[in-house]
């Protein structure tokens, strides 16, 4: 595969396409797709848990102090 050119690699890029992520040198375009959705799952998992952080702490900084437990 390698000498006959079908290696294969993925760009993730956001809407803005900023790069996020990247891999190369995969023999077999089945394995650079498997490896990139694997790759864009943990980025959206990374991305959910950031999202509820901030949330969670939005929703106890509005929260009067006297409610607060």
């Amino acid at each position: 595969q390698w000498l006959t050119g079908h290696v294969y690699g993925y760009v993730i890029a956001d809407a803005e396409n900023d790069h996020l992520d990247s891999c190369w040198g995969f023999y077999g375009m089945e394995s650079a797709i498997e490896a990139g959705k694997e790759t864009i799952d943990n980025l959206a998992d990374e991305a959910q848990k950031k999202h509820e952080t901030k949330l969670k702490a939005q929703i106890a900084n509005s929260v009067p102090l006297e409610y607060r437990s």
